[in-house]
């Protein structure tokens, strides 16, 4: 269970039971091979820059919340009782990286 009592709910930083849901890709392009058809990868450059594989990872995570209704909020910020009511709260992120290995 949640360790934020209804009184002390605050909306900005909700608090709830949560699932979490993640996914992820990664690509790596070594010596030989063509980076996403585009370019070729190891042993291309010259001099100090001469990169032996590219890569790049693709994540999503949904963070999805239960819902939770609050009530006798005394949030001193907000108008007292306004906080009040049932919240249904979804996050969603994600991450692109782009990896050149030496």
């Amino acid at each position: 269970m949640t360790p934020v009592p209804d009184s002390s709910f605050n909306p900005q930083l909700p608090d709830a039971d949560n699932h979490s849901i993640s996914a992820g890709l990664g690509f790596l392009c070594k010596k030989n091979g063509h980076f996403l058809g585009l370019f070729e990868c190891g042993h291309v450059g010259r001099g100090g820059l001469n990169p032996q594989a590219f890569g790049l990872d693709l994540a999503y995570q949904a963070l999805i919340y239960e819902p939770r209704t609050v009530t006798g909020n005394l949030n001193p910020v907000a108008i007292p009782g306004s906080v009040n009511g049932v919240y249904h709260t979804v996050f969603h992120s994600g991450s692109i990286n782009l990896r050149v290995n030496f």
